[in-house]
């Protein structure tokens, strides 16, 4: 398997991941094949300590218009969108903020309705840790949902990029790692050194001299805190490239 996944990080299986340096909403183009297309960030979020902002990102990588009417928002937040409706390959970022009262810790959710077949249903959990804690419990995070390429995005030779993004994940500890596994089998990923990432951006990249037309290749992605001693979420769904 020759293509490679670039990124800040290490190489894993001739495949090289790089992280992107634009963090623009606006996707890369290709051909969509889910309408509604929703996605959204962070697919999670724990406030810590002084914090009592976050923003929302909600992108359409689909072929139709999507609508997302927010149908439940935490209690004692406000700056959270109700009624949007994004025209494709179109995202808003609203900036929310929230100081719920106690007992800590709080859980509660940002629940969404949306006309994406895959995903009508969208429940973002959010988490608001004691703000006297000096270090939060261990916890394990939830897994990211990735946004793009699509499933079975098809690229064509001499095109050799393909741009992968997942949702960014909010920790109590302020920082997260994210591993990405690669394969040419869906139901087996090898053991190998990991592709580690800061962000939620990377690269996927293709033989330059075609060497890598015809195969497809899985990819899946995890996250935790950033302190290593902490424990791994569990694996994303797997979704497919094709290099043609």
């Amino acid at each position: 398997m020759n293509p490679r996944l670039l990124g800040s990080a290490l190489v894993l299986l001739g495949l090289t991941l790089a992280a992107c340096g634009d963090d623009s909403v606006s996707p890369p183009a290709g051909p969509p094949d889910n309408p509604g297309g929703a996605f959204y960030e962070p697919s999670s979020t724990c406030f810590f300590r002084t914090q009592d902002t976050d923003s929302l990102t909600v992108i359409n990588f689909g072929a139709e218009l999507l609508v997302w009417t927010t149908v439940h928002v935490p209690e004692g937040s406000s700056g959270l969108p109700v009624d949007v409706e994004l025209e494709t390959d179109r995202g808003r970022v609203w900036n929310w903020s929230w100081t719920p009262a106690g007992p800590y810790p709080v859980r509660d959710s940002i629940v969404a309705e949306t006309n994406d077949p895959l995903r009508s249903r969208i429940v973002i959990p959010v988490l608001r840790e004691d703000p006297d804690l000096e270090r939060p419990p261990v916890r394990s995070l939830d897994p990211p949902v990735l946004g793009y390429p699509l499933d079975g995005q098809v690229f064509t030779f001499p095109d050799t990029l393909a741009d992968l993004r997942w949702s960014r994940l909010g920790s109590c500890t302020g920082q997260v790692i994210y591993e990405v596994q690669i394969s040419e089998d869906p139901l087996d990923f090898p053991p190998g050194s990991p592709v580690l990432f800061q962000e939620p951006f990377a690269q996927l990249i293709f033989d330059a001299g075609g060497a890598d037309r015809g195969v497809t290749i899985y990819w899946r992605v995890r996250v935790k805190d950033g302190d290593l001693l902490r424990p791994w979420s569990r694996w994303s769904d797997v979704r497919a490239i094709r290099h043609d």
